[in-house]
């Protein structure tokens, strides 16, 4: 029984793909970060936003507008207008985490796809294989639309947590009936109206942005999985018609084709691949930088 090794030095990708593929394993517990970010705002709702809301539509609309600052009212009036500013994208935060998660699985997906074509092309001979094409432009496509998905929901969090401490808190801190009605045309008070107004206006539309870049992400990674996955078939008959034609039905490679499909898939952890032999031999091989497969012949 002979035993040879083949070396696949896997591709390096620079920054900041290097660490978009370094997280790909990591797709659970960004899913479960994601999910926890919508259950504080669902608890937020519950504990804060509701109670509030309560608080203010207690008594009479003449009652609540003549009160003063530090009043009950004026207090839940200013809990309910800075928390409705940065709860808002908190939640799509959330499902925009979850969104990720999708994507990374499928970048992950397409990853060990690729290796598994390695592995494959490694296991025909010099001769009869093909090479295997670099990684298509839709692979940075979905990881740069990902990044800039997550990123501009963050930014949208923190430009609502802004607007609630510097804008809509102060201004809602006031008497509605003798302090904001009888704001003059000019007053500090009329602009931070006009501020608080007017962010949904275009803080809504960028979130709604940054949710069309992680479906674009989803679309452009399923394209990338499915291209793959018609490469690697494409490849198997290319080399099953060529084996069959040059020795009457038999591969002049392996004793039958399943010895160039019974390879699985390596794990994300530490990348182990076993290779089954026409004689049923497994020989597990584990590497860090490359990936080593051992192959075992019977004579």
């Amino acid at each position: 029984m002979s035993t040879y090794t083949i070396a696949i030095q896997e591709e390096k990708s620079g920054f900041p793909f290097s660490m978009i593929e370094k997280m790909m394993p990591w797709f659970p517990y960004i899913a479960i970060m994601g999910w926890m970010l919508v259950l504080i705002a669902f608890l937020v709702g519950i504990f804060v936003l509701s109670p509030a809301q309560t608080t203010f539509l207690a008594d009479a609309k003449a009652v609540r507008e003549s009160a003063t600052a530090g009043s009950s009212f004026v207090n839940a009036n200013v809990t309910l207008h800075t928390f409705e500013a940065w709860v808002p994208q908190l939640k799509f935060l959330g499902l925009d985490l979850g969104l990720m998660a999708i994507v990374i699985a499928l970048g992950l997906i397409a990853t060990n796809l690729r290796r598994m074509g390695m592995v494959i092309l490694n296991h025909i001979p010099a001769a009869d294989r093909p090479s295997l094409p670099g990684r298509p432009l839709r692979v940075r496509a979905f990881q740069i639309s990902a990044v800039m998905g997550i990123m501009l929901l963050m930014v949208v969090l923190l430009i609502g947590a802004a607007l609630a401490v510097t804008v809509a808190g102060p201004y809602w801190n006031h008497s509605i009936a003798t302090e904001l009605n009888a704001a003059q045309p000019g007053s500090a008070l009329l602009n931070q109206l006009a501020v608080a107004s007017s962010f949904k206006f275009w803080l809504n539309p960028l979130r709604m942005i940054g949710m069309a870049l992680l479906f674009t992400a989803i679309t452009l990674a399923l394209t990338v999985i499915t291209g793959t996955l018609r490469l690697q078939a494409n490849i198997l008959i290319g080399f099953y018609n060529k084996a069959t034609g040059q020795v009457n039905g038999q591969s002049s490679c392996c004793s039958t084709l399943n010895d160039l499909i019974q390879v699985p898939l390596p794990s994300t952890g530490d990348r182990r691949h076993r290779l089954s032999s026409a004689a049923g031999h497994q020989t597990p091989v584990v590497a860090s930088g490359s990936l080593f497969l051992r192959i075992r012949l019977s004579p």
